[in-house]
């Protein structure tokens, strides 16, 4: 102290729990202090704040390293989750896609109920995995909203025309009651909204079986309101209250008729907590249950909704026949702002009148209506056209609730495109422009589908799923050679997966992107096809700039829809698969069903049809052969395409056959392959064509 002129001194020890630290000094220089209570007092508050700051240094410090260790964790967890879905999903693709290949290949019934059920269980095993990931990702905190522009009606009709069956496998009676006050778009996260529609429509139709379903929507801005509401047999106290309970079932009884892990309405509450919203629900036992969704979403002006979208249905007239008022409405509604001149109807004799009394360039068919059926309306109209020599129509099957029917009766009926699910906006743009120009890819014109995956089993899936379906297809199994593969030309979609080495999907779509501004090329479309199902996988497929995105497993009816509504010409070739080829070979000449539909609809109109049929295949047997002797075979297409359209919408599925056959050959120049299809024609068309004379005689 001397050495350091240090006159007196008052030390007070810092201690964290039993450790000194260090100490803390009063000292005065070059004299002597008597020290007080004062400054004893002084020295000990302030020794407690050095110790209290350090300690919470040491605190934070603690705290940012445990932060980092759950962001860490967290991370590792998202990427866990991805890759387990992924990793799951694969796998289930080639399952749930060879099993559907499977039952289209013509098996015997026992083996056909056997991969039926293979299908089944993997189905379901599907449906709750992807509700075991969200469930995790929304219960962790982590999941992200996007919030998009949102047709809200459009969101509601497709969850509509999703919803499943019953229990007792009846089709739920689904009504809506949308505000005027509800605007044509609104702000939100579509993807989510949309599962929660879809969630409460599945919880009504599954539990409330054979009750009526409303879906109602009222707006007041910020608020909207989506209610679904069930007239069946409510819940009771217990169930009430565990009603958003993850992993709790309403009925856990051995007898239970429904299964699953009982995440649809956790996963549906939670999503709209997400959303800033609520979901509540009320119920009476014996009269019924409602769910009533409430959350923020704010009115878009049209003007900033983004690019207006192109007006391809200036000019054409459509006729639509649906019996369900609000899918009738709505498809009427989405072809006007298209442009369209749109007549509708809601039955299937009225539709054969309209489309026989005033030509239409396309008309869309429920296959299921009252007093006559899509199917048969369909016919009916082909038969008409023939009669009258009129410009054939372009008719699309509509999605039904009574259940798909077979591609063969489809393709009978003279019908050229079923769509496997409800029609939006860029769909129908889509089907409206491919009709402006006509149906034939034409030569020169892009007409592969090139499929992208590193999985062999899952490229040779896709392969023969598309390839069957009649489109020419090339494959490859890297990001980087399907940009060279696009940037060569001749390819008309892409089907890319995500996840591949060498260059993963998200960086060859930019890739290709880049290259097409650059050389100034129109755009490829290109769809997702992968095993991530997350939303945000969603919203990276779009930032990176591709046009659809499809989940695996792959639903075979999904995917070529898919196909159908992006490829510009549609199939080039007839399908393939060995079922198909069994088919063709024992078929009856002709399906009377729509000929006596027909007269029982107008007396003397299905005679007169069979009457004029027969004298055109009367002289297409002569027309034919003298075409091909004069090497016309642009007018040869043109009459096996007339005469196939005419033996498909009366049941002639033979002569249809083979007429497609040698309209192909024809287009393809190939002389050949028509001489042998030709023969297929007229061998064809005389057991076709005495059938509809015993018809028109009464004979039969």
């Amino acid at each position: 102290m001397k050495e350091n002129a240090i006159g007196s001194m008052l030390a007070l020890p810092l201690m964290e729990e039993e450790r000194c630290t260090g100490f803390l000094v009063l000292e005065t220089h070059q004299r002597t202090t008597t020290w007080g209570h004062d400054e004893f007092s002084a020295l000990v508050v302030a020794a407690e704040l050095f110790a209290n700051s350090a300690m919470r240094r040491q605190h934070e410090a603690a705290l940012e390293k445990a932060l980092g260790d759950a962001r860490s964790a967290l991370r590792a967890r998202d990427a866990f989750l991805a890759n387990l879905s992924h990793e799951l999903r694969t796998p289930m693709n080639g399952v749930l896609g060879m099993a559907q290949l499977l039952q289209g290949a013509n098996l015997p019934r026992a083996q056909y109920e056997q991969v039926e059920a293979i299908q089944r269980s993997a189905g379901q095993l599907q449906r709750q995995l992807g509700d075991l990931l969200e469930f995790t990702r929304l219960d962790s905190g982590d999941a992200q909203i996007h919030r998009v522009a949102v047709d809200l009606r459009q969101l509601i009709s497709r969850a509509i025309g999703a919803a499943p069956q019953s229990e007792d496998r009846r089709t739920p009676h689904i009504t809506t009651a949308i505000e005027q006050s509800v605007p044509r778009l609104l702000l939100a996260d579509g993807e989510r909204l949309a599962s929660v529609v879809s969630a409460l429509l599945d919880n009504a139709c599954t539990h409330a079986s054979g009750s009526r379903i409303c879906v109602a929507a009222s707006y007041a801005r910020p608020l909207l309101r989506i209610s679904v509401t069930d007239t069946g047999a409510g819940m009771d106290e217990h169930t009430y209250a565990r009603l958003f309970e993850p992993f709790v079932r309403a009925d856990t009884s051995d007898s239970r008729r429904t299964y699953g892990l009982g995440l649809g309405l956790a996963i549906a509450k939670r999503s709209c907590r997400l959303m800033h919203g609520d979901l509540q629900a009320t119920s009476v036992p014996g009269k019924g249950s409602s769910f009533l969704i409430e959350l923020p979403a704010d009115e878009v002006e049209e003007a900033v909704a983004g690019p207006e979208m192109a007006k391809p249905g200036i000019g054409i007239r459509v006729l639509v026949a649906d019996y369900g008022a609000v899918n009738r409405i709505q498809l009427q509604r989405m072809l006007l702002e298209l442009g369209c001149s749109v007549d509708t109807t809601e039955d299937g004799i009225d539709a054969v009148q309209k489309a026989l009394a005033s030509p239409y360039a396309m008309i869309f068919l429920n296959p299921a209506m009252p007093r006559m059926d899509g199917l048969a309306a369909a016919r009916a109209i082909r038969g008409g056209e023939t009669r009258m020599a009129r410009r054939r129509a372009r008719i699309v099957a509509l999605p039904s609730a009574s259940g798909p029917e077979s591609d063969e009766r489809i393709r009978a009926a003279g019908i050229d495109l079923r769509l496997e699910r409800e029609p939006t906006p860029s769909m129908l743009a889509g089907l409206l422009a491919e009709g402006a120009v006509g149906t034939s890819a034409g030569p020169g014109r892009k007409s592969t589908v090139l499929i992208v995956d590193d999985n062999a089993v899952n490229l040779r899936l896709l392969s023969l799923m598309v390839s069957q379906a009649g489109y020419p297809t090339e494959t490859c199994c890297d990001g980087r050679a399907a940009a060279e593969r696009v940037a060569a030309g001749g390819i008309s979609l892409v089907l890319m997966d995500c996840q591949m080495p060498v260059m993963d999907g998200y960086e060859s779509t930019r890739l290709i992107r880049s290259d097409e501004g650059k050389r100034g090329l129109p755009r490829t479309p290109i769809v997702a096809v992968t095993a991530h199902a997350m939303s945000e996988n969603r919203q990276r497929c779009k930032e990176c700039g591709m046009d659809g995105f499809l989940t695996k497993p792959i639903d075979t009816k999904l995917l070529l829809s898919t196909v159908a509504t992006y490829h510009p010409g549609g199939a080039t070739s007839q399908p393939t698969s060995r079922a198909a080829a069994a088919r063709a070979t024992s078929d009856p000449p002709i399906d009377l069903s729509t000929l006596r539909q027909l007269e029982e609809a107008s007396p003397g109109a299905g005679r007169d049809i069979a009457r004029t049929m027969v004298a055109d295949l009367a002289a297409a047997r002569d027309l034919l052969p003298a075409l091909l002797r004069q090497q016309d075979l642009g007018r040869l297409a043109k009459e096996a395409h007339k005469l196939k359209g005419a033996a498909g919408s009366i049941g002639g599925g033979d002569v249809a056959k083979a007429c497609a056959a040698l309209e192909q050959a024809a287009r393809t120049s190939d002389a050949d392959a028509c001489a042998t299809a030709l023969d297929a024609v007229i061998m064809r068309s005389h057991p076709f064509a005495a059938s509809l004379a015993d018809y028109a005689g009464g004979r039969c």
